[in-house]
């Protein structure tokens, strides 16, 4: 009998008599995932050595992928009492990550398969695994090969998707870091250093009286002050004393870089930001880099100089280090804004697993008061190009498609202003990355503006009758081309870089400087975006075909569209209570009628109105009106007044004590 019988029977042996049974010692597997993608142009090298050390990360799924959704909902809508409610540090895992049985349970099955489990993640979503390639490939049933990339690089991959137990199939998403074969990608566009032309235009911080003696665009690009300039915030932000004091922006990097290019940098504009580094899955070495941790340490410092930059930092080889910095930054909520300047094709993520990993850790970023921000792409609406040089195909970039992230595309900035003058980014050096998703459907905020006439629900396969989440959500100023790039100093030199890796950690500052004014975090932003859509500069000239084979797809139109989705920054859009809960906010207190007098009393959130209580001793508040004579409204006793602004209120009353709430749900913020 062969191998294939021995597993299938088993044997009973009775009065000497040898029975042939069914056996049901080994449980049925599942398969989890795909195969991965392997990229034009590779060759196959043959098996890798079975000795070579793997570090996976198994990703579990949320308990309640329903729950989760509805508790999110929630929390983002205005009308909810539960809006901005958010969760404090350590609340997602026990609430919402899977359940510690559940965690035993895959941890304990794994064991037996001859891995080695580590310590689950706080968020209860990653178990991260040590084993070898053969300890793989005997535990999920696959052959792992390497490849000659066209790039010069080798990878490896597994040639076949993997199988698990099934009895732990259910609580399991993807086995991470079985493939490197694509990796994600810087999405900057750098000068070499020395390349520009020099200026004599010099740099000043933002809260300066005057200019520095730096020549910070010396190597030809925007200086911090002149993009403050252009999006408000020179008088807005600023002029109200708002430079990110108290805010912390995490930076997710991939890439070394040198402190001492920081310190220069900040030495130029008289600033001293803090900036720290958290060093993932051992950190990625030391030395200058590419360049895109400067770009993004030096973007966000420049204009919001009195925050704190927490860069995340971490090896560039295969996706646990993606998932393994993003869960660090989750699961540590220290940060208010996140941005990535990194990202890949959503078609070359097939069969790695990523996108289903990400996307539990971008609602727990939401959950708990994050907001995440993501670079779209520099080649426009041909999102896969970096990943694969001859294809050209419509497609987007993850993880600025996933719907809990703000993906953030790219104009040209041809005149300062205000109000600044910009086009769609699409010259010799890039474009803004935007299309549609062919991986997630469109959320409901998105759909609330009405889709455009290039809208699909094709490539997602959604429903019929609906559509695939579209990117971009907003833009900034992305292009490298001469003069309009960033400058920035790297390796010892200043030079310009661009790219939507510049425009992403540019909101990431500006959204720390309106948090700064709101008495509440702005959270995930892309439901306040799409409601505020006329305090954004609309880009109405442009396209982002950036190799012109796709008839010009998209153009920016009035509106949103998926070149520059709703637009760029403005003064409005970062004024408090817009994206997030104004503060303060004041409730006067009148005698309308009633037995007797009441002097007016006024009192301000939060300094009088302790967690969002009005307590008067001696009243009962029976009828609220805002003018006076008006007829009223009756409240029970503990009820909720909701306003959405400052207010003056009527009241008849008697004499009993009495507790009254306010919420100023569905307005411009909470008190």
């Amino acid at each position: 009998m062969g191998t294939a019988g021995l597993l299938s029977l088993s044997f009973l042996v009775v009065a000497g008599l040898s029975i042939a049974v069914p056996a049901s010692a080994a449980p049925p597997t599942a398969t989890l995932g795909t195969a991965p993608v392997v990229p034009a142009g590779s060759a196959e090298l043959g098996p890798m050595a079975a000795s070579t050390p793997l570090k996976l990360d198994i990703a579990l799924a949320p308990r309640d992928p329903a729950a989760l959704d509805a508790f999110l909902q929630q929390l983002y809508d205005p009308a909810s009492p539960e809006y901005h409610h958010f969760l404090a540090k350590g609340q997602f895992g026990p609430l919402f990550g899977a359940a510690a049985s559940t965690v035993t349970d895959v941890a304990s099955t794994l064991s037996s398969l001859g891995l080695t489990p580590g310590q689950v993640t706080s968020n209860d979503l990653i178990l991260p695994v040590s084993t070898t390639v053969a300890g793989a490939e005997a535990a999920f049933g696959v052959q792992m090969h390497q490849y000659s990339l066209a790039s010069g690089r080798v990878g490896f991959a597994n040639t076949s998707p993997p199988k698990v137990p099934g009895a732990i199939a259910p609580y399991l998403t993807a086995v991470i870091g079985l493939s490197n074969l694509v990796l994600p990608q810087p999405l900057d566009i750098r000068s070499p250093n020395g390349s520009s032309r020099p200026t004599t235009s010099a740099a000043s911080s933002p809260n300066a009286s005057g200019p520095t003696p730096c020549t910070a665009a010396s190597y030809e690009g925007y200086t911090a002050n002149q993009l403050a300039q252009a999006y408000g915030l020179d008088t807005g932000a600023y002029a109200g004393g708002r430079l990110g004091a108290g805010e912390t922006v995490a930076l997710f990097e991939l890439d070394p870089f040198l402190m001492s290019d920081i310190s220069t940098y900040e030495s130029c504009y008289g600033i001293s930001t803090t900036v720290s580094t958290i060093l993932v899955d051992g950190g990625p070495g030391t030395g200058p880099g590419e360049g895109e941790a400067e770009l993004d340490i030096e973007d966000v410092a420049g204009l919001a100089p009195d925050a704190t930059i927490d860069v995340y930092d971490a090896p560039f080889n295969t996706w646990t280090n993606w998932t393994d910095v993003f869960t660090q930054i989750a699961d540590d909520d220290t940060a208010q804004v996140v941005s990535a300047s990194y990202g890949v094709c959503e078609s070359g993520l097939e069969g790695t697993g990523v996108p289903q990993t990400e996307e539990p850790i971008f609602e727990e970023m939401a959950a708990d008061g994050q907001s995440m921000l993501a670079s779209s792409g520099d080649t426009g609406s041909e999102g896969c190009y970096r990943w694969n040089g001859d294809y050209i195909d419509l497609a987007v970039s993850d993880p600025a498609s996933d719907p809990w992230v703000t993906g953030v595309g790219g104009t040209d900035l041809t005149a300062i202003g205000p109000p600044p003058t910009e086009t769609v980014w699409n010259d010799d050096t890039g474009a803004g990355g935007g299309g549609i998703s062919e991986l997630w459907q469109m959320p409901s905020w998105q759909e609330a503006l009405g889709v455009n006439t290039d809208s699909s629900g094709a490539p997602c396969d959604a429903p019929s009758g609906s559509y695939c989440r579209e990117v971009p959500d907003v833009s900034a100023t992305a292009t490298g081309d001469y003069p309009n790039g960033y400058a920035y100093y790297y390796d010892g030199s200043w030079s310009w870089n661009g790219g939507t890796s510049a425009a992403s950690p540019l909101w990431a500052a500006l959204t720390a400087l309106a948090d700064e004014g709101c008495s509440n975090k702005a959270g995930f932003l892309n439901r306040a975006l799409y409601t505020h859509e006329s305090d954004l500069n609309d880009i109405t000239s442009g396209n982002n075909d950036d190799f012109g084979t796709n008839s010009g797809l998209y153009p920016a139109t009035v509106g949103y569209d998926m070149a520059a989705g709703l637009g760029t920054p403005t003064l409005a859009l970062f004024s408090p209570g817009v994206l997030c809960t104004a503060n303060p906010y004041t409730v006067t207190f009148n005698a309308n009628g009633g037995t007797g007098t009441m002097a007016p009393e006024t009192h301000n959130s939060p300094t009088a109105l302790t967690a969002n209580t009005f307590t008067r001793t001696g009243y009962t508040f029976n009828d609220w009106n805002t003018a006076a004579g008006g007829a009223g409204t009756s409240y029970a006793n503990g009820a909720t007044y909701p306003f959405t602004a400052s207010v003056t209120l009527y009241a008849q009353w008697t004499a009993n004590p009495y507790t009254v709430t306010f919420n100023a749900n569905g307005g411009t913020g909470t008190m």
